[in-house]
């Protein structure tokens, strides 16, 4: 099995768990480790999705932009929000 590096940054951490709940298999090690690569929020970086840092309790909800799926993910605070 590949090492994966240990995550010490902010990212859109949301994003593997809303992939699974819309079908996407769960991704590899190598696989995941890339994809929070590319969604780092460290200010160099940042997602074109990004909208800001949680208070704690924000709520993102598939619903709000059109999706019939019912997810919802709760932020922490300190995490980084997104929008689509």
């Amino acid at each position: 099995m590949t090492e994966v590096p240990t995550v010490d940054f902010p990212t859109l951490w949301f994003v593997p768990s809303w992939l699974e709940a819309h079908g996407v298999e769960e991704l590899s090690s190598p696989a995941l480790w890339r994809l929070v690569s590319q969604l780092r929020c460290d200010g160099e970086r940042l997602p074109a999705m990004f909208t800001g840092w949680a208070l704690g309790g924000e709520v993102y909800r598939c619903g709000d932009y059109g999706c019939v799926c019912g997810w919802e993910y709760e932020y922490e605070p300190g995490e980084p929000m997104a929008a689509w």
